[in-house]
């Protein structure tokens, strides 16, 4: 029989983002996040092959170099930890969440497939192993092996679970714009950090300060309507938040209409990633 794992990969909005300070001896930010992890999903599915020992990695779209290259260091990464041999390993990576966008569509997968693996060869690695592995790779893959809604700080380090998110759904508005993020990190990076509490709604982003007009539009627009909203991470997508599961649908059409090449997305709150394991015939 063949074993065949599939991984359900959530995406996830970033309700809170404060940028302390800088850190010149790591080279990064010091961010401190809440994440909520939503149901819109990519799909991985993951199967061995009779062959010699090998990793094919295949991708619904095509990706930029460095998030393939992720993929396959994880992939060397899991192996080389539990001492696994394979043959032909084969995993399929099919994309819905918009690259780039602030919905951490790469940390997901690259959480999946180490989920995934775990599942595949019964490793039963713990969560505190499997954070630890990610973080090799991209500290925000930890945030996703934990998942739900989750308070990050101490550049990425630190999670905790989030108990007050007031929101349950929400409307993801992504303009389809490829965005500079170094830029926008150096743009960032000459404008005063302050460290800012949580506000009860919990809906802020510092990197609003430097977006490109294209998000700003959408941001003023919105201003014209009692709604919480912000920007997600650091990414292209925009989005509403709602306190109940009903939507706006009259917002959504109004944006619609002012907004024609932007994707829309009516997503709730989700758990971690999905993983279902079945077996199918072998045929030669």
């Amino acid at each position: 029989m063949l074993k065949v794992v599939e991984v359900a990969c959530p995406a996830k909005i970033s309700l809170f983002l404060n940028v302390n300070d800088y850190s010149d001896t790591k080279n990064q930010y010091d961010m401190r996040m809440i994440n909520q992890t939503i149901n819109l999903y990519d799909n991985i599915i993951i199967q061995e092959k009779r062959g010699p020992e090998n990793i094919l990695i295949n991708t619904s779209i095509p990706l930029v170099k460095e998030e393939i290259e992720n993929y396959y260091k994880i992939v060397k990464l899991f192996l080389e930890y539990t001492n696994i041999k394979t043959g032909t390993l084969k995993i399929t990576v099919n994309k819905n969440i918009p690259s780039l966008s602030g919905l951490g569509d790469t940390e997901t997968d690259i959480a999946g497939i180490l989920i995934g693996l775990n599942k595949y060869y019964c490793t039963d690695l713990t969560t505190r192993e499997l954070m630890f592995l990610g973080s090799l790779i991209n500290k925000n893959v930890a945030y996703f092996i934990h998942a739900g809604c989750c308070k990050i700080t101490n550049f990425g380090d630190k999670i905790e679970t989030y108990k007050n998110n007031p929101y349950t759904s929400y409307l993801i508005i992504n303009p389809n714009i490829n965005i500079d993020l170094e830029n926008m990190l150096l743009e960032l990076r000459t404008t005063k950090l302050l460290s800012k509490n949580i506000p009860n709604n919990i809906v802020h982003n510092d990197f609003l300060s430097v977006i490109p007009s294209d998000i700003k539009k959408i941001r003023e627009f919105l201003t014209n309507y009692k709604l919480d909203h912000s920007l997600s991470g650091i990414g292209s997508s925009y989005f509403i938040a709602f306190r109940e599961k009903a939507f706006n649908f009259k917002i959504r059409t109004s944006l619609k209409t002012e907004f024609p090449n932007c994707k829309f997305y009516n997503v709730e709150n989700a758990p971690g990633h999905r993983v279902l394991t079945k077996y199918l015939n072998y045929k030669k």
